[in-house]
């Protein structure tokens, strides 16, 4: 009868909303899941990027502290190289007075 017609409708209506919402939660679900991944994803790429600045910022004051160090090595090698000259000549002027006594 029509009733019966009715509520078999009413009966497939219902169950064919309910497979619908229990479909959509399900992907919901599947999408909070990804979104908790990228999030993750995120905070890592985040934590990483500090890692690399920190290090960045290091390598930049060991840069600086080895260039000051290469500009005082260069200022002694200068000084010692000054100091060999006037060694050479004082070496020059002993040998030429020696060589003067013994003429």
């Amino acid at each position: 009868c029509i009733r019966d017609r009715n509520r078999e409708s009413a009966t497939r209506c219902r169950n064919k909303k309910r497979n619908a919402i229990n479909s959509m939660a399900a992907d919901i679900a599947l999408v909070n899941h990804e979104i908790e991944q990228m999030n993750s994803q995120v905070k890592n790429y985040g934590e990483f990027l500090e890692k690399l600045q920190e290090s960045n910022a290091g390598l930049g004051k060991k840069v600086e502290a080895v260039s000051e160090e290469k500009k005082q090595l260069q200022l002694q090698l200068a000084a010692i190289h000054s100091q060999y000259a006037q060694f050479q000549q004082t070496i020059f002027m002993m040998y030429n007075q020696s060589c003067l006594l013994y003429t």
